[in-house]
Order: structure tokens, then sequence, then C-alpha cells
């Protein structure tokens, strides 16, 4: 318990800002430009959970628009019965309901 919150400590505005893939977004894509011009070859899936917190699930969908933005082809199920550590974990189950959608989107 200790060790978590001596990590919050030093959460702060700018490290949030440091460590967001968000905000690095812009940023590495216009570095490189070849990134770009294959982006809409890459699919990417950013997923949330039916269970997720609200800001969990806003941010995901702020992430998943800039991807786009940027010429990804994006897919951002919200994948009902589950939150972010559920998704993960039946991800190694093929049998399962998550993993099922992730094939189906995967073979778009």
């Amino acid at each position: 318990m200790r060790l978590l919150l001596h990590y919050f400590h030093f959460l702060n505005r700018d490290s949030a800002v440091e460590h967001s893939p968000l905000c690095k977004l812009t940023d590495s894509v216009q570095i490189n430009n070849k990134v770009q011009q294959n982006s809409r070859r890459v699919r990417v899936v950013v997923s949330m959970g039916e269970y997720d917190s609200p800001e969990l699930k806003k941010q995901g969908f702020a992430y998943a628009e800039a991807l786009e933005q940027n010429g990804f082809n994006i897919s951002s199920p919200v994948m009902k019965h589950e939150d972010h550590f559920t998704i993960v974990q039946n991800l190694s189950q093929s049998n399962t309901p998550t993993a099922q959608q992730m094939l189906s989107i995967a073979k778009r």
C-alpha cells in the first residue's frame, strides 16, 4: 500500500501529459511520414469495457478519434460485461465473447 501511495504522489498534470499516448500521438505521427502514409492499412482497436469508468471511456474514445484523424483505421467497441482488466484476461481464451468480437474486427 505504501508503494502505491508513493506512486500516486508523483502523478501530477505534467507527468500525466508526459506519459499520455494521446498527448504524444500528434508529434509521433508528424515525425514519421511513412507511418502516416501506411496508416489506413493498420487496423487499431481501442476497446473499453462496459464497466469501465466514464473517464476511462472518455479517454479511450478521444484516443481513438485522434488516431482516426491521423488516418488510422479504427474500431472502438465497448465490450459488454467487461472492464479493462477482464478484456485482457478474456483475450487469451478464444471461446469468450470478447475474443470472438476482437477476431471478428481483425478479419474485416
